[in-house]
């Protein structure tokens, strides 16, 4: 059972995500996996691979939740089977996730440490929420009457990402530096 209004946010959603990235990350010199890159605020190449290989696997964890949960059958039981539940999550994450790439350029770009900090705010920010959302997703899959193995792990490999790596370690790391190109 196709959920539309999950699926019309999943393409709107998703490919916001997607502009707001390609628009922040080509404008870049160095490539989106060198320690040059300025979002990776510092880290070593080791770190980042590491990182990257989390991110690979929240994204395969992100397809294994939503595409069972918009096209064949949305959270039955539970906080996903409330009435746009899981619409308003996705789209909350997905507002968010657009948000932080041209919040985190701001933050870079910037020659004002004033200006930056507060840029460095609102990508926190938006991180924070992109956590929240995540962790709404776990226990979507974890309340449903009968959980699906794979969505429940699947929820679990996307909020390992989102939640400890970008909701937590990323704004850390963030917060407590100047990180601006001056």
């Amino acid at each position: 059972m196709l959920d539309t209004a999950s699926l019309i946010i999943l393409i709107v959603g998703g490919a916001a995500v997607l502009a707001s990235y390609f628009w922040v990350f080509r404008s870049e010199g160095a490539s989106y996996l060198s320690p040059a890159n300025p979002y990776w605020l510092g880290y070593s190449n080791g770190t980042i691979q590491a990182l990257v290989l989390l991110q690979v696997l929240a994204v395969v964890g992100f397809f294994l939740f939503v595409v069972p949960w918009v096209v064949i059958s949305p959270p039955e039981g539970g906080l996903g089977a409330r009435k746009g539940a899981l619409p308003a999550t996705l789209a909350l994450f997905l507002a968010a996730a657009t948000l932080w790439a041209p919040a985190m350029k701001e933050a870079v770009k910037t020659r004002s440490r004033a200006h930056s900090n507060t840029w460095k705010g609102v990508g926190a920010g938006a991180l924070f929420v992109c956590a929240i959302a995540s962790i709404l997703f776990v226990a979507m899959a974890a309340e449903e009457d009968s959980p699906r193995w794979y969505v429940l792990l699947g929820t679990i490999l996307f909020a390992g990402t989102t939640v400890l790596g970008d909701g937590v370690a990323y704004p850390a790391r963030m917060l407590t530096r100047d990180i601006r190109e001056v």
